[in-house]
């Protein structure tokens, strides 16, 4: 098979990621009831609230949760475009588990920046975060380790799908999310050079990849079984 036809195949990684985000929704479709819940019910099924947490400080886990839910259709399906854009690019360049790592991790410190810079009565969902680390991450990754020539082209569609979503010019948009996902990302792309040798197309797909993937699953569960199955 030549490169050419797997450059046009969606890669496995961002097509495992959609799939969730799409089994999430259907998860709250079935509690909620409804295409675009309420707030109330976004916090009784996994969204993030700052109030929550300064009450019970055991809800600050669901920075593992609110990233797998959308506040709407919309929202969902505008996610899954981002990630269509940036994600292809990025596991093709550093592989389908460093991909995911890149997403996951961005997007929780996404849902902690919410948390700590957003107003109290604003609940946080989405895979914003999540998405600003990948697009992020891309731009560290492109100057740092894509040949020259290809750099320009590539850093023009990267700024212009992030600086946007930095600018706070709409409401219901959480811009701290969205922030706080950009510099995640930004740091796990540096992060991820300490385990790419100079002689490798892609990163060590390690035992660390796994461990962080392995751990980010377990506090997921945990974070559902105590703050959400429980509420």
């Amino acid at each position: 098979m030549s490169d050419n036809t797997e450059n046009t195949k969606l890669p496995e990684g961002v097509k495992t990621l959609l799939g969730i985000l799409a089994l999430a929704f259907l998860f709250e479709l079935f509690k909620a009831g409804s295409f675009a819940p309420s707030p109330a019910k976004l916090i009784q099924i996994g969204g993030t609230n700052s109030r929550l947490v300064l009450a019970e400080p055991v809800y600050f886990l669901r920075i593992f949760t609110a990233l797998f839910l959308h506040g709407n259709i919309i929202h969902l399906l505008s996610n899954s475009i981002a990630i269509l854009i940036g994600g292809p690019f990025v596991e093709r360049l550093v592989g389908k588990y460093w991909f995911w790592v890149i997403f996951l991790y961005s997007a929780a410190f996404g849902s902690v920046a919410s948390l700590f810079l957003s107003k109290p009565y604003i609940v946080s969902v989405g895979a914003s975060g999540g998405i600003m680390g990948i697009f992020s991450a891309a731009l560290v990754l492109t100057n740092l380790k894509v040949k020259p020539e290809y750099r320009q082209n590539l850093n023009i569609i990267f700024l212009q799908s992030t600086i946007p979503s930095l600018i706070p010019l709409s409401r219901g948009i959480d811009y701290a999310a969205h922030t706080g996902g950009a510099i995640g990302g930004a740091i796990l792309g540096l992060f991820l050079l300490a385990f790419w040798p100079s002689n490798q197309i892609r990163p060590s797909e390690n035992i660390l990849v796994h461990l962080l993937l392995v751990v980010f699953l377990m506090a997921t569960v945990l974070a559902f079984y105590l703050t959400v199955f429980r509420f």
